[in-house]
């Protein structure tokens, strides 16, 4: 609580001495947005993102790469209030403009597919969250050296996919696998550890 409180201190002082369209005010918008998220208070953090969103529109225009970011975050913050749909959206602008920036196998394509493959999930087009999931993979496994912590969240929900909604049980099985290879690799990680034992459970 005390740390939103200073947020808001904070961004009141530019904001009243520059107006609601100083540059400064981004990086603490992004911040409050994201404690708030952090803090559980997901359509209070959706705001936020719909605030810095609009701000970086009016400063940078529609297609600048900062959007990326924000928009990739206002897509996971969808996502954890389960609106799929509108998640889509703001993954689609984010993929757009980093396509745009960096071209169709740059490393941060990954996670803003995989954020997309989470929204497609929650939306119900299973199909589509699994071409988000392979795209991804293949971006990953492609990079030297290869990210192996990413890749196993990457295998992992790709694993759950497969598992829930086709009747590919042994390659949803075979993904789980693999991520747990790769996360015996680097160390103690249990929440996914445990992911994954489930997920070696259902298959």
């Amino acid at each position: 609580v005390e740390r939103g409180a200073a947020y808001q201190r904070a961004i009141a002082i530019p904001e009243k001495r520059y107006g609601a369209d100083d540059e400064h005010l981004a990086a603490l918008l992004n911040s409050e947005a994201m404690l708030l998220r952090d803090q559980g208070k997901l359509e209070e953090a959706g705001n936020g993102f719909v605030r810095l969103i609009a701000l970086e529109q009016r400063i940078y225009g529609p297609e600048s790469p900062l959007l990326i970011s924000p928009l990739a975050n206002m897509a996971e913050t969808l996502v954890l209030l389960h609106d799929g749909p509108s998640a889509v959206i703001a993954a689609n602008r984010a993929l757009a403009i980093a396509e745009r920036e960096h071209g169709p196998d740059h490393i941060r394509l990954a996670s803003l597919l995989g954020t997309r493959g989470d929204a497609f999930a929650f939306a119900g087009d299973a199909a589509s969250a699994l071409a988000d999931y392979d795209r991804a993979i293949r971006i990953l496994e492609a990079q030297k050296p290869v990210d192996e912590l990413a890749l196993a969240y990457a295998l992992d929900r790709r694993g759950w996919i497969r598992a829930q909604n086709t009747d590919d049980r042994k390659t949803a099985r075979a993904d789980a696998e693999r991520a747990l290879e790769l996360v015996a690799k680097h160390g103690a990680n249990p929440a996914l550890e445990a992911d994954l034992a489930e997920l070696m459970t259902a298959t």
